[in-house]
């Protein structure tokens, strides 16, 4: 059997990817609202958090992040590989990464299956 998994170097570059993008998004929704006359030091929090939030949960659910989409790997449900994870799920596999990613890191190396 072919392993179907992408690599640990694979994901890494698919997160810095989406990073940067990210980054450009939020750049841009900056740039929007001071052209509609925001004040420069009062762009609130919720430009960072909204797309930080929701960026990968939505993507991931309904087709692939920017970085999955070049490396060329889809998040799938474990139990079913041609089943896409709804929307709750992938908000708690996102809540879970951020907050335990780093736990990830150890146990990738000794999974068959790299998750």
């Amino acid at each position: 059997m072919i392993n179907q998994y992408p690599s640990l170097i694979r994901r890494d570059l698919a997160a810095i990817v989406d990073i940067f993008f990210l980054i450009f998004v939020i750049w841009i929704i900056g740039l929007v609202q001071v052209k509609l006359g925001a004040d420069k030091n009062d762009l609130g929090a919720w430009r960072f958090l909204i797309p930080i939030v929701f960026y990968e949960p939505i993507l991931s659910s309904r087709f692939a992040t920017v970085g999955q989409l070049i490396f060329g790997y889809r998040i799938r449900k474990e139990t079913d590989l041609l089943k896409r994870p709804n929307l709750l799920q992938t908000f708690v596999r996102t809540f879970l990464k951020y907050f335990l990613g780093w736990l990830s890191f150890f146990s990738m190396f000794f999974s068959e299956k790299r998750r």
